[in-house]
């Protein structure tokens, strides 16, 4: 049964891909919102979503600015699902034109040099296309790919990364050595830094909330001396995004585990930034402080 299951969720998501490739982007952008009026109106990880909202920003909306955040949230995640069944046409002059990076020159200029880049950002805006962007741009980027409860559903999402040019890697001790001789050659890694970290994390402040952060960002900087680059994607309609880079954060080689979270800091306080400026575009959905929960 399980694998009768994974061959129909996979030949599904192979229907939807062709389907959402043939229509019109207004019609996609329709199915989209419906998607997420669905999964609000179903109270989808609902619980979740609205209890991060108001533990992070409780204290500057009402509990009705609060409920919208929140359906509005479903509503972008609704479009980012169908978003994410056009990534192949990023590199379409159709598609070109709706993608804006502020700064470009500055982003060029970091990328032409020696030095490796590891692109610090969040589950906000649209992720994958963030990562298919910066392929574009950056020299042989290499990421961590996290393992797909469905096999064959995984395969094929990452055969269509593959297409736009994301090379990805086992989130394993050898996926890690694979990130760290590419950093180690002058290339380039994304980093999404903000979920729960298990593990040896260190317990910071996020929202004013104790979190566990993922150190791997500043681990990977101090031994390979690549520079950390906090990037984030805005969304300004369907299928239409800005592109924000925050100043490099440069750690110094071999520094102490006591050390790390001046440096993680810097990391934390640009994705609450970027939360503030547009709350709605975050994966709430997820549970982020486990800590204060006595969770591991």
């Amino acid at each position: 049964m399980k694998k009768i299951k994974t061959l129909l969720i996979s030949f599904i998501f192979r229907i939807l891909y062709s389907f959402l490739n043939l229509i019109p982007l207004s019609f996609a952008e329709k199915i989209g919102i419906a998607i997420g009026k669905l999964l609000y109106y179903f109270k989808i990880r609902k619980k979740v979503a609205s209890s991060n909202l108001v533990l992070a920003l409780g204290d500057k909306y009402s509990s009705e600015e609060i409920e919208k955040i929140l359906k509005n949230t479903y509503i972008h995640f609704g479009q980012v699902l169908i978003e994410f069944f056009l990534i192949e046409k990023l590199n379409s002059k159709e598609f070109k034109q709706n993608i804006e990076i502020d700064n470009p020159d500055k982003l060029k200029e970091l990328i032409d040099s020696d030095q490796g880049i590891i692109f610090y950002t969040a589950h906000f805006g649209n992720w994958e296309w963030l990562a298919a962007i910066i392929t574009r741009h950056a020299k042989n980027l290499l990421s961590l790919e996290k393992k797909q409860r469905l096999a064959d559903l995984g395969n094929t999402i990452n055969h269509i990364r593959k297409n736009v040019g994301i090379e990805t890697t086992t989130a394993t001790s050898r996926g890690l050595i694979k990130i760290y001789k590419n950093l180690k050659l002058g290339n380039s890694t994304v980093i999404l830094g903000d979920q729960h970290a298990s593990g040896q994390p260190h317990v910071m402040d996020f929202f004013g909330q104790p979190a566990s952060i993922h150190r791997g960002a500043v681990r990977l900087a101090a031994k390979t001396n690549a520079v950390i680059l906090p990037i984030f994607i805005y969304r300004q309609g369907f299928a239409k995004y800005k592109v924000q880079i925050d100043n490099i954060v440069e750690v110094p080689q071999g520094i102490r585990k006591a050390d790390e979270p001046k440096y993680l800091d810097t990391l934390l306080r640009s994705t609450e930034e970027a939360i503030k400026k547009s709350p709605e575009q975050w994966l709430w959905f997820h549970k982020r402080w486990k800590v204060d929960r006595g969770e591991s």
